[in-house]
Order: structure tokens, then sequence, then C-alpha cells
């Protein structure tokens, strides 16, 4: 697997938010997470909490990175 790095440089800007991406399509931006969404128990499983969710088996087994779930959490939650 091949990390990819990307940078938004953006002058004077402290933040930025995402529009029209709910809880159910978030995860289709996360590129790693493709392999392991179809394992997952539920088919709307926002990965945060539901039981049998494979996004945070693959990520407490290494298969996705901490930081990269992490970041998906704080997206899903703001």
């Amino acid at each position: 697997m091949v990390a990819r790095l990307l940078l938004i440089d953006t002058p004077g800007i402290r933040s930025f938010g995402l529009w029209d991406i709910d809880a159910q399509t978030l995860g289709g931006y996360f590129p790693e997470f493709a392999d392991h969404l179809s394992g997952c128990r539920y088919r709307d499983c926002t990965h945060d909490r539901e039981p049998g969710c494979a996004i945070r088996v693959a990520t407490d087994a290494g298969h996705i990175a901490r930081a990269r779930f992490d970041s998906y959490l704080r997206m899903l939650r703001e």
C-alpha cells in the first residue's frame, strides 16, 4: 500500500468544512477503507460505534493507519 499525502495551502484560512457529505458516504473518501467496507455487519455502518464494524477491526489490526481512522472520526463528528 502506498501512502498518499495531500497538502492544501489556504493562506489566511484557519479551517475548512465539508458540505453535502453525509455519514454514510464519508467513508468512501478514505481509499484505504475500500477493501473493508463490505465486511461491516450493517450496510449503513458509520464506523463509529456499531458492533461488527470491519473498519474498526482493520484499524485495530494495523491494516488502516490509526491517524487516518482518527481523522475520519473527527470529520464524522463535526
